[in-house]
C-alpha cells in the first residue's frame, strides 16, 4: 500500500529535487578520508554503536545526540567513512523537505519548489552534508522547531504536549551541537 499515483504526478518536481539532492549527497561518500572532528566522532560512534561505551565517556567536548544518531549506520555499514557521513546526508536531505514544507506553508508551492532547489544546491548546505559533523543535523532539527513554533503559535491551544516535544526538540538541538544555545538569545 504506497502512494497514490497522482501524488508522483502533482509532486513529480519536488520528487526530483529530492531525488537528485540525495544523489549529489551520497555520491562518492567515502571520499575525501576523514577529518580530525570526524575521527572523533567516528571512534565514538564505534564504540558507542558496538561496546555500548556511551558518548559522554569518550570525548567530552562533542555531545552526544549525533554520535546516537550515526551509531545505526556504524552497525548497517561498519566503521568507515561511508557508515559515518550518510547520517549527515540523510539530514541534508530531511532539511529540504522540511525547507518545502515550511515555505509552502508561508508562502505557495512555486515558491517552496524554488527554496527547495536552491537549497538542495547550496554548496555549504552540500559540503556539511557530506561531512560526520552534527551541524547538518542541527540545521535539520531548528527548521523542525520553526515548523513546530509556528503551529503552535497558529493553532492558539494551550497543549501541554506539544509544548514538552518542542522543548525536548530544542534539547535534542542543543546535544547535537553546544553551539546551537546561541539560538535561544536571537
Amino acid at each position: 500500500m504506497g502512494l497514490p499515483e497522482h501524488y508522483f504526478r502533482k509532486n513529480w518536481i519536488l520528487i526530483s529535487i529530492i531525488f537528485f539532492a540525495f544523489v549529489l549527497r551520497i555520491y562518492s561518500l567515502s571520499l575525501p578520508n576523514l577529518y580530525f572532528d570526524e575521527n572523533i566522532q567516528a571512534h565514538a560512534s564505534e564504540q558507542f554503536a558496538f561496546k555500548g561505551i556511551q558518548p559522554w565517556t569518550i570525548t567530552n567536548f562533542h555531545p552526544p545526540v549525533y554520535t546516537w544518531f550515526t551509531a545505526p549506520a556504524t552497525l548497517l555499514f561498519g566503521p568507515n567513512e561511508f557508515s559515518l557521513r550518510l547520517t549527515g546526508a540523510i539530514f541534508g536531505t530531511i532539511t529540504i523537505v522540511l525547507v518545502y514544507w515550511l515555505t509552502k506553508k508561508w508562502y505557495d508551492k512555486r515558491t517552496a519548489l524554488i527554496a527547495a532547489a536552491l537549497i538542495a544546491v547550496t554548496p555549504l548546505h552540500v559540503i556539511y552534508s557530506r561531512l560526520g559533523f552534527g551541524e547538518i543535523g542541527a540545521a535539520a532539527l531548528v527548521v523542525l522547531s520553526v515548523i513546530m513554533m509556528e503551529h503552535m503559535i497558529k493553532s492558539n491551544k494551550k497543549s501541554y504536549a506539544w509544548t514538552v516535544s518542542y522543548g525536548f526538540l530544542i534539547g535534542l538541538i542543543f546535544l547535537i551541537r553546544y553551539v546551537t544555545l546561541n539560538l535561544l538569545f536571537y
